[in-house]
């Protein structure tokens, strides 16, 4: 019983001085922050920031990490030829990952889109998607760079727009747009 309050003390923490982190990375460039920013915004002391974390560096190696792994386990899961037929599948797992923890990929997604977090995950998205499109669907290597870059391009600014409007539709409602753009096309989308 001690260990599971403890752990989640542990989670708790972590959850905020990651979420301070997230907030300060949408004021300031990387850099700019220091320890001190970060737990003032926590709300914790410096000690209890460096029994999980050396510096603000290994933080963010730890959050590209895990952001990373969930979209790798997330792109491997996705069956293309099913996805062809019906993008909407995709977006809803997509919806619900960032649902899943809304305050903190609101954030994210709120960083400027030159910040090097942003452009790794970017970049990572890319790669494991370009690799799963061509193995699964046998595309060449130049196809899917172009499909790549439109279906990531065009997702991550959507949802981005769409964090960052002042009178916001629900989530679903931008899966749903999202994914009659990519089955049927501009032309139908605009009908």
């Amino acid at each position: 019983m001690e260990e599971k309050k403890t752990d989640r003390r542990v989670r708790k923490t972590k959850k905020a001085i990651r979420m301070a982190f997230a907030e300060l990375m949408t004021q300031k460039n990387i850099d700019s922050i220091s320890v001190t920013d970060i737990v003032e915004k926590a709300d914790i002391n410096r000690k209890t920031f460096y029994n999980y974390y050396s510096n603000i560096y290994e933080l963010l190696d730890e959050i590209e990490n895990e952001i990373i792994s969930t979209l790798r386990e997330f792109i491997g899961g996705i069956n293309f030829n099913e996805i062809v037929k019906n993008p909407l599948i995709v977006l809803k797992k997509l919806t619900d990952i960032i649902e899943s923890n809304f305050d903190f990929y609101s954030r994210l997604l709120k960083m400027d889109s030159r910040s090097n977090l942003i452009t790794k995950i970017i970049i990572a998205n890319k790669e494991l998607l370009r690799n799963e499109l061509h193995e699964q669907l046998g595309m060449s290597e130049e196809k899917t760079g172009i499909l790549t870059d439109f279906i990531i391009g065009g997702i991550f600014n959507a949802y981005r727009n769409w964090l960052t409007a002042p009178d916001r539709c629900p989530i679903d409602e931008v899966s749903e747009q999202i994914s009659i753009l990519l089955l049927y096309g501009i032309n139908t989308y605009i009908k």
